[in-house]
């Protein structure tokens, strides 16, 4: 397959379009991470972004980050198939791979970015 795009973005797109989704084992992995990154790098608020959708959801971790991390897994499989999950090279955010379908089964892999929205949140 020869990769095009106008970008870095649509170059991953298609290198993503490749993928299988993640088996469950892998999952297991990444969501026992994800609650150790949720219980050491957020003190309240996570952010999930994906600017092509347009899809903004914000997380208030209270509770534990176990079910932070739980919740999170049952929102990415809402949207989709979740194709990858990894840290971002600065270690600040994960980049999150899902193949979501529209109504009319036509697929499409988007990325979406976790990271700590804590200082963006204003309580008065």
């Amino acid at each position: 397959m020869e990769i095009q795009g106008n970008n870095m973005y649509e170059v991953n797109q298609q290198l993503s379009s490749q993928e299988k989704p993640m088996t469950s084992g892998r999952r297991k992995i990444r969501q026992e991470q994800l609650r150790l990154w949720f219980r050491d790098n957020i003190e309240q608020y996570a952010m999930l972004l994906c600017h092509e959708q347009r899809d903004y959801t914000v997380f208030s971790v209270i509770e534990s980050p176990a079910e932070a991390a739980a919740i999170l897994f049952e929102c990415l499989d809402n949207r989709g198939d979740i194709i990858s999950i990894d840290r971002t090279e600065d270690e600040m955010a994960w980049e999150i791979w899902l193949r979501i379908s529209d109504e009319e089964e036509n697929t499409k892999d988007y990325c979406y970015y976790l990271f700590s929205y804590d200082a963006a949140v204003i309580e008065c």
